[in-house]
Parts: structure tokens; C-alpha cells; sequence
């Protein structure tokens, strides 16, 4: 199987973000861009990471502390770890949050924690 990233705060941190916005007229003109959309999505990696490494589903050694170059595979991953990826819980909190929170309000892992907690309970595992 692949071996994709969980984590990439680089591939964040270089996607291309075009904000626009309506002039005096109303007329939707792109206007300089605040960094907010990076910043949140930066957020949400580190966010994704800890939780990852709270949970004991990273391997020994696997360096999960914020930095612009922090990267997770699913080979890092425990055999835990890679069930509860396997179960599309990353990308359904990622489209949660999209859904229900602005680039502007702070990361809520409340969600993600009660599937953790499901999955966990699920497996008999405490």
C-alpha cells in the first residue's frame, strides 16, 4: 500500500490560496490574501499530530512536535493507529470542520475525540 502522508504541513503551507471579495460596486474582485487559510490548515495538522501522538498511535521515535517541515506517514503510524485511519475519520473531521467552523475560530478536536472514543470502545480497548 502507499505510503501517503497524514500529516504535511509543508504541502499546507504551499497550496495556492486566492481570496476575493466584493468592491464598492459589488463586483467580486480577488484581493489580497490574510494567510488565515494557511494558518488554520497548519493548525489543523498540528492539532491532527498531537492528538495522534496522545493516543499512542504514532511508533516510538516519530517526531510529532509543530514545525513548518512535519510530515507523518502511515508507515509511522501503529497497527492502532492505522485502523482508526482506515476508518476515514481524518477526512470526515477535516470536511466537519469545514462545515461547521470559520478559518478564523480556533481548532475543535470534540468531534474527533468521540470517534476515538467509539472506535476505541468498538475494539474493548480502554
Amino acid at each position: 500500500m502507499t505510503d501517503y502522508s497524514v500529516v504535511n504541513v509543508p504541502y499546507t503551507l504551499k497550496r495556492k490560496v486566492r481570496t476575493f471579495a466584493r468592491d464598492e460596486r459589488g463586483n467580486v474582485v480577488e484581493v489580497q490574501d490574510d494567510g488565515a487559510f494557511h494558518d488554520h490548515g497548519v493548525k489543523l495538522q498540528y492539532v491532527l499530530a498531537k492528538f495522534l501522538a496522545d493516543n499512542n498511535l504514532l511508533l516510538p521515535g516519530v517526531r510529532w512536535e509543530p514545525h513548518p517541515e512535519l510530515i507523518i506517514r502511515r508507515s509511522q503510524l501503529t497497527q492502532l493507529g492505522l485502523e482508526f485511519i482506515k476508518t476515514n475519520v481524518i477526512h470526515k473531521w477535516f470536511r466537519h470542520l469545514d462545515a461547521t467552523v470559520s478559518v478564523y475560530d480556533p481548532v475543535d478536536t470534540v468531534w474527533l475525540e468521540k470517534r476515538w472514543i467509539k472506535f476505541c470502545k468498538e475494539r474493548g480497548i480502554k
